[in-house]
């Protein structure tokens, strides 16, 4: 277990992490190939980093809109002088962000991660959340059916898959920022 978590965090991000790298390699039918991860509600990084270790050696975009939690986030990574990044090369690699998560700017900060090249092959992404709050897991949902609906639209990624784990919807608020409840 990881400093930090309790006992429940770790069997969550485990079983996640499993079905997730289970997912990307194939195990599961109809998916195949995915080595990029989007975790939306990163919050301290748990999950994003247990996606870039071993066994799954992932390239994963941590997503929060907590500045706090992005900071702790990358603290973490550079704990015990072993630094999980993206640019070192080398196995998976996390990428901390802090953006509040909206139809408009998912797509837009993926597309930052994973610019368009003109010849490549978009390269598939899941998107993931554990404990995806509030409005975050419709939030998501909107901004892949606004990518679908996007189609034509040149993207140097697509997503293959969500896996979204959604809470607190009693905090869910509706497009005109009322309260749901």
């Amino acid at each position: 277990m990881r400093p930090g978590m309790s006992v429940k965090k770790a069997h969550e991000i485990e079983q996640l992490a499993s079905l997730i790298g289970k997912l990307a390699q194939g195990a599961v039918e109809g998916t195949l190939g995915v080595n990029h991860v989007v975790d939306v509600g990163a919050g301290q990084g748990y999950l994003a980093r247990s996606l870039a270790s071993h066994p799954y050696s992932m390239q994963v975009l941590a997503l929060d809109s907590d500045g706090h939690q992005t900071k702790g986030a990358e603290r973490r990574n550079t704990k015990k002088g072993q630094k999980i990044r993206e640019d070192e090369g080398g196995g998976g690699g996390v990428m901390h962000a802090t953006v509040f998560v909206d139809s408009d700017t998912l797509p837009e900060v993926i597309d930052t991660w994973i610019p368009f090249q003109e010849g490549k092959s978009p390269v598939p992404v899941i998107i993931t959340g554990l404990h995806a709050c509030g409005s975050l897991t419709p939030a998501v949902i909107r901004a892949v059916i606004s990518i679908i609906k996007t189609e034509g639209e040149k993207r140097g990624w697509y997503c293959k898959g969500l896996a979204i784990v959604g809470c607190c919807y009693n905090r869910a608020t509706r497009k005109d920022g009322m309260c749901n409840c």
